[in-house]
Formats: C-alpha cells, sequence, structure tokens
C-alpha cells in the first residue's frame, strides 16, 4: 500500500473514532518521537558520537552499573 494511501486510511480511521484512548496513545506517539527527533537533532556532532560509542559499549558489555558508579564515587555525593 502506497503511503499516501496508508495516510487516507489512518485519517479516515481517527476521524471515524469515538475512543479517546486511541486518540491518546496515537498524540503519545507523534508527541515522543518529536521529543526525540528534536534532542538528538541539537547535539554537537562530538557528542552524538560519544553517545554511539557508548551504546556500542554497552551492547559489548562494557558498561558499568549505576551502583558501581555511585559506590566509586560516593565520598563527592556525601559534600
Amino acid at each position: 500500500m502506497e503511503m499516501q494511501t496508508e495516510k487516507l486510511q489512518i485519517m479516515k480511521m481517527l476521524l471515524e473514532t469515538q475512543d479517546k484512548s486511541i486518540l491518546k496513545q496515537i498524540l503519545a506517539i507523534f508527541e515522543k518521537r518529536a521529543l526525540e527527533l528534536d534532542l538528538w537533532d541539537e547535539l554537537h556532532d562530538e557528542v552524538k558520537a560519544d553517545v554511539e560509542e557508548s551504546i556500542a559499549e554497552l551492547s559489548r558489555g562494557e558498561g558499568i552499573s549505576h551502583t558501581v558508579v555511585m559506590k566509586k564515587h560516593e565520598k563527592w555525593l556525601k559534600k
């Protein structure tokens, strides 16, 4: 199905629905997507590269848990 046809089909279903929960869910999807795009697009390329490298490290099992980090730096947290 072509994208334009899919959009029209979705618009028709939206106009016909009386289910507020469906409308709220769809709105939440769009808001979440807009927030993700806005924040990512505003980051500098260097920061994006750091984030991507961090994700790669985590997927390789090279991450450090929050608990370990907090224990290591607890002396600074007490100030």
